[in-house]
């Protein structure tokens, strides 16, 4: 269960009781007003993001940060609905100076996890933590040598295992929405936290490259 022992299990354990309390997630039923589906969506989304809230661990954001900060070259790999996510985060460093890499399909991240070195960094975001082609690529960036970073929802799942910095990402699946609703939230909001943390680390380089993005865009907004 990740615990050292009983006593950190107990100590865990209490801490949470001890957290705020989020409500659960209410369903969506065909019967349902639009009014009343408006309020559980977004209900739901507070529910989600209070959870993560008590779950995340600020030791593992701030290690994640670190690495990517340190990497020669950054990877972001996911497919399916995580891939926005990772294209996201792109667009993120981006703006503050930091360039990375969003294969966008299985053969493209197969290539570059088997050129990476224990330089690189790639982070991984699934939903389930064992899709197949994710985990094809984990293996191979885990053979070159690269550290990887993974978010996810499932902590047992065999990416969090082979991941040096797992974050954790709860959100239960919705039947409407799929895997994707709440999860795509949490996901990016863990994304957002992750992206803070390393502006926060590097003020004037990240001040010096948003104002450069910025300018370099103006244009585009008449």
């Amino acid at each position: 269960m990740g615990f050292s022992g009983f006593k950190q299990l107990k100590e865990s354990r209490y801490e949470q009781s001890e957290a705020q309390s989020y409500a659960s997630s209410e369903r969506l039923l065909p019967d349902d007003s639009v009014e009343k589906i408006v309020s559980k969506v977004l209900q739901n989304s507070i529910n989600a993001l209070t959870e993560i809230l008590n779950f995340v661990d600020v030791g593992m954001v701030d290690a994640a940060a670190d690495a990517l900060l340190k990497a020669r070259n950054i990877e972001l790999f996911a497919v399916g609905g995580s891939s926005i996510i990772c294209e996201d985060f792109q667009h993120e460093l981006l703006r503050i100076g930091i360039k990375s890499s969003v294969p966008k399909d299985r053969h493209l991240m197969l290539m570059s996890a088997s050129i990476m070195t224990d330089q690189d960094v790639v982070l991984v975001v699934s939903h389930s933590g064992q899709t197949v082609d994710l985990m094809d690529a984990v293996r191979q960036a885990k053979q070159s040598g690269a550290t990887v970073i993974s978010i996810t929802n499932n902590y047992h799942a065999e990416l969090s295992s082979l991941s040096d910095i797992p974050l954790y990402a709860p959100a239960s699946p919705e039947p409407v929405l799929g895997k994707n609703g709440t999860a795509r939230l949490v996901k990016l909001a863990m994304i957002d936290s992750l992206y803070a943390t390393m502006a926060s680390k590097m003020p004037s380089l990240a001040e010096e490259s948003l104002s450069k993005t910025i300018r370099a865009v103006e244009r585009l907004h008449r």
